[in-house]
């Protein structure tokens, strides 16, 4: 027991190595990128007993399958698996809270008849004044990512050493790995989403648009985008100030965001303008929801320091494919010449956009 005792312990002070480059990710995705090669375990010793090689293969494997991009509900469901893999004498259940990775929902998943209530806070034991429970917070870089709670299967049991010593390696890999997930999706979605609304930014949005219009090209589908531009927003700006126009826009984000479905992209194409790119969406149907859009955005209030500020209207462009354009860059014309003519028209309408003329070259 005292030789095993100690491979479990170098396995352990390997990961606490190896959780130091973490303090090192912290904010360049350079120093990311050249340090997630040491996350494999190659530092973590070999193990010839074939228990402890057991271990030390799943602790590889859950760091290797956490620093996917999995959801967070994969991540509940992988710890508690290894969990009941390597405690096979406990009953427990893993709580996964990453703060700022989507989707956002907290998740939670048990193993050997722990229950898990509605709340995933909330992890249920039939013996909960049980004195040989555990709960241990798994944390790294500075984040809070969840806890893990157990007991023994047989109440009153105390935990053995080797149980305490496999528990706190599996908080020390998960706190590890879920740590590096979270760093590696806010590096990754802090270069296509919009730091103050949440949207796409306009670049992740063209790129979008360029897949989804070859898509609808190659099997003759439909493809519409829109263009919506809050209507005197630099007066809003100047008469409230820009903390007001900024909860507007973060107001009129959250409205669209629950509007559209999973494939549609929303985005923040500039200050007050928003473009969305609708695959599959005909030009009539487009025209009727911009309608009901619009109409709904007129109605975000939004309350500033216990002041309820005007509502807003707003102009909306829609062009469409094949009926406007063939390219991305007319496409974007196509719907831009639109809000302008919806603009022209004195604002808060739609207008659809006319056919691109070819260019001289075509």
């Amino acid at each position: 027991m005292t030789d095993n005792h100690s491979k479990l312990e170098a396995i352990h002070q390997a990961l606490l190595a190896q959780r130091q480059l973490l303090h090192r990710l912290d904010d360049e995705q350079a120093s990311l990128e050249r340090h997630l090669s040491g996350l494999s375990g190659d530092a973590i010793p070999s193990a010839p007993d074939p228990e402890q090689r057991h271990t030390l293969e799943a602790m590889q494997a859950l760091l290797a399958s956490l620093t996917e991009s999995l959801s967070q509900g994969d991540a509940a469901q992988l710890l508690a698996r290894c969990a009941a893999e390597l405690l096979p004498d406990t009953t427990g259940a893993i709580f996964v809270d990453q703060a700022g990775v989507e989707p956002a929902p907290r998740a939670a998943a048990a193993w050997r008849g722990a229950e898990v209530l509605a709340d995933p806070a909330d992890l249920h034991f039939e013996h909960d004044q049980d004195p040989a429970r555990q709960q241990l917070n798994i944390e790294a870089q500075g984040l809070y990512l969840g806890r893990i709670e157990l007991r023994p299967l047989a109440a009153g049991r105390p935990l053995r050493d080797h149980e305490h010593l496999t528990l706190h390696l599996l908080v020390s890999a998960a706190g590890l790995a879920l740590a590096t997930h979270t760093l590696r999706y806010r590096l990754r979605h802090r270069n296509i989403r919009d730091p103050l609304t949440g949207l796409f930014n306009r670049r992740y949005a063209e790129d979008t648009l360029d897949r989804e219009l070859s898509r609808a090209q190659r099997h003759q589908l439909p493809l519409s985008v829109v263009l919506i531009d809050l209507d005197k927003f630099e007066a809003f700006n100047e008469r409230h100030g820009q903390n007001a126009g900024d909860r507007m826009l973060q107001a009129m984000s959250d409205l669209l965001q629950n509007n559209f479905r999973g494939s549609d992209i929303c985005a923040r194409a500039s200050g007050q303008r928003f473009l969305l790119v609708l695959p599959d969406a005909s030009i009539g149907d487009t025209m009727q929801r911009a309608r009901d859009l619009r109409r709904d955005l007129a109605g975000v209030r939004v309350h500033l320091r216990g002041l309820h500020l005007p509502a807003m209207t707003v102009s909306i462009g829609v062009a469409g494919y094949p009926e406007h354009a063939d390219t991305t860059e007319e496409l974007l014309a196509a719907v831009d010449g639109a809000l302008q003519l919806a603009k022209h028209n004195g604002g808060n309408t739609c207008a659809l956009a006319e056919k691109v003329p070819l260019s001289p070259d075509s």
